[in-house]
């Protein structure tokens, strides 16, 4: 259960960042090609222990005659953790390259013997998201009223948030977002503290934005802050990121990253 904690949280904090109250972006940020890959950690008494990786790239597409970012997220149980808690996630995103809207969401998990696979797909027209969940007793089907309020997954506001300029904001400033995460409707409150120079065991430096995303209480998470540290250059990278869960805690570092779109300060 830790692992599969970990590698959810891991795609949701990198994911979790500001938005401005608006439904369409412009990409200064990333281009088709960029490739991001973290390594995960869970805190064992005073040790963190590498528990698994998660991957994020970006694809060209096309979707109904749409021409697309495709955005894939892996994730995956570290080999040392298999026979403990075996898990291989993957998750697919569908934007529109102009704006960065939505169209389509995908998860397909397997998680020791358990498979499920999760779709949200958008229908702007209607003002509604429709999400069905398969699993292999049956099938789930939901409507989300959109109430000319802009929604977003996992993967589409991670990719959407790094074309913001969190400075516009000041320090200290919040704003609030609506995300869909398994169905619901989550109301997430993101607070931003300035800047901040991290260093990783390797002894690497980056000069970064910090963020602390605020989620409920509820059975994955122990509520609070989590804290996220965003490459300070045009690219805004995630680069680490910090939260406490029901038991113990997690941490996810950048280990490797390939064609960035703009010039890195890292």
């Amino acid at each position: 259960m830790k692992i599969r904690i970990f590698l959810f949280v891991i795609p949701l904090i990198l994911s979790i960042n500001m938005l401005y109250p608006q439904c369409e972006f412009k990409n200064t940020s990333f281009k088709v090609g960029e490739k991001l890959k973290y390594t995960g950690y869970y805190q064992l008494g005073m040790i963190w222990i590498a528990a698994g990786e998660v991957k994020m790239g970006v694809d060209e597409g096309f979707y109904k005659g749409k021409n697309i970012y495709k955005v894939t997220g892996t994730g995956r149980s570290a080999k040392a953790f298999d026979s403990f808690y075996r898990l291989r996630d993957t998750m697919h995103c569908y934007m529109d390259k102009k704006t960065l809207t939505p169209y389509y969401y995908c998860k397909i998990a397997h998680e020791k013997k358990h498979y499920s696979k999760r779709i949200l797909d958008y229908d702007y027209k209607k003002n509604k998201v429709y999400y069905t969940k398969f699993k292999r007793h049956g099938i789930r089907r939901d409507t989300i009223n959109m109430m000319n309020v802009c929604f977003t997954d996992l993967l589409a506001i991670a990719y959407q948030s790094r074309t913001i300029d969190f400075e516009k904001f000041g320090q200290g400033g919040f704003i609030t977002i609506d995300m869909i995460v398994g169905g619901k409707i989550y109301n997430v409150r993101v607070r931003y503290l300035g800047y901040e120079t991290i260093k990783t065991k390797g002894g690497k430096e980056y000069f970064c934005y910090k963020l602390a995303p605020y989620l409920p209480e509820n059975s994955m998470f122990k509520g609070g802050n989590m804290l996220v540290w965003l490459s300070k250059d045009k690219n805004k990278v995630p680069i680490m990121v910090e939260s406490k869960v029901v038991v113990g805690k997690v941490k996810g570092i950048i280990e490797g990253y390939e064609n960035l779109l703009n010039p890195s300060s890292f």
